[in-house]
């Protein structure tokens, strides 16, 4: 169950949260069988899993340095942000199911960095109509769908 991300997150108490656009989905797709562990799981390996040692190359992705955190953001992604961790809960183990039980984490966010093309001008508020975020549903990627509509507490 714990890859080197959740591993890192746990160690270190802080990440990166990187929000990609749809038209990033092949760059995700191009690191979603791979794993930043030297030594691959039976089961990983079972399931077509590598190890990578750079994803950020491998996805085609840029780097780039954290204010408040040490982790690197995604320079591609149009929303980042840093974000510490507040705490960590085990699921109950599931006597039914093989798999280990899944670990929850609960991040507070100290930092949002947004592509200044997705920002209301004059504002620090995401324009809506210009984010188009990845969405990955059962095994397919997604971006947006039709807005729907606004909820009473949205703004004009």
């Amino acid at each position: 169950m714990e890859g080197k991300g959740i591993s890192n997150l746990l160690r270190e108490g802080e990440c990166t949260l990187n929000f990609p656009s749809s038209d990033l989905w092949s760059n995700v797709e191009r690191i979603a069988p791979t794993t930043g562990l030297s030594l691959v799981s039976e089961g990983k390996a079972r399931n077509g899993y590598v190890h990578v040692g750079d994803k950020f190359a491998l996805g085609a992705f840029t780097g780039i340095g954290s204010e408040l955190v040490r982790t690197p953001r995604i320079a591609e992604c149009p929303l980042q942000m840093e974000a510490q961790l507040l705490a960590s809960h085990r699921s109950a183990p599931d006597h039914t199911n093989t798999e280990p039980p899944h670990l929850i984490v609960e991040v507070g966010v100290l930092k949002i960095h947004a592509h200044s093309d997705m920002v209301l001008p004059g504002t620090n508020h995401i324009d809506t109509a210009k984010w188009n975020p990845l969405f990955y549903v059962f095994r397919h990627y997604f971006g947006n769908a039709v807005d729907l509509g606004k909820s009473f507490r949205a703004e004009s």
